[in-house]
């Protein structure tokens, strides 16, 4: 599962043309980054899900860091400016015995895990930027 954070401000801020253009610049990164997968498709408003059959954890991680770096590469021109947002993935893959509900709980779980991970890492970004912007250390 890939998360676009920050989705529904960036709607907000410019428009939901603006994010719709952003969603098809992430489906289109995905089906670049992804040739290997089964399905590709969007899962809720500002998520979208991923079926990769046969790829172990050791494969997924590379590929996670892979479609990360690539959708954090691209962005759209909006008014002048260009516009890039983050993403989260969580992953799971599937254990003997499980439901499709079970593996996508777990998938989810690990998407959660990661949005706020990432969440943290941006207010320690901007906890930073205003010790830095004031002078101290």
């Amino acid at each position: 599962m890939l998360r676009i954070e920050q989705l529904a401000d960036f709607r907000s801020r410019f428009g939901a043309e603006a994010a719709s253009s952003f969603l098809r610049l992430v489906a289109r990164t995905l089906e670049g980054a992804l040739w290997t997968a089964e399905l590709i498709g969007r899962w809720t408003e500002d998520q979208f899900l991923v079926l990769l059959p046969g790829f172990g954890e050791e494969a997924i991680c590379s590929l996670r860091e892979r479609v990360r770096r690539a959708v954090a590469g691209e962005g759209i021109e909006w008014w002048g400016e260009r516009h890039s947002l983050p993403v989260s993935i969580g992953e799971a893959t599937i254990q003997t015995g499980d439901s499709v509900e079970m593996l996508l709980d777990r998938a989810q779980v690990s998407l959660n895990t990661a949005s706020a991970w990432l969440a943290g890492r941006r207010s320690a970004d901007q906890d930073s930027q205003q010790v830095d912007s004031s002078g101290s250390h």
